[in-house]
């Protein structure tokens, strides 16, 4: 049986929609795979937190910089990298010249 999210998660967003992380609690509970969450984008890097267990999907555009943090600890990857796996409370910042398009798969 899935975990529910911290008691302290919101349920729902600023617009009244339920938040990604509460989505895939009640979709792991129907045994139904969640749907991809678009990210906004506004200006170069784009700084992005995951709300829970997921992969950060970066197609298109052109991306010079990429860099994950887990707790603390800064870790730079491959701007050509496409799928990146993220835990819960990871960052990531994505640098680019070109508008990416950039969506969040959670688990």
């Amino acid at each position: 049986m899935p975990q529910p999210p911290s008691d302290v998660a919101p349920i729902v967003d600023a617009d009244g929609r339920l938040t990604v992380v509460w989505r895939a609690f009640f979709a792991a509970l129907a045994g139904k795979a969640t749907a991809s969450v678009p990210v906004p984008l506004d200006d170069s890097p784009l700084s992005y937190t995951a709300p829970s267990n997921g992969s950060l999907m970066v197609t298109g555009g052109s991306v010079s910089a990429i860099t994950l943090t887990r707790g603390r600890d800064p870790v730079p990857l491959d701007a050509s990298l496409r799928a990146i796996p993220l835990s819960a409370g990871d960052r990531v910042s994505v640098t680019y010249d070109t508008v990416p398009t950039v969506v969040f798969l959670p688990q």
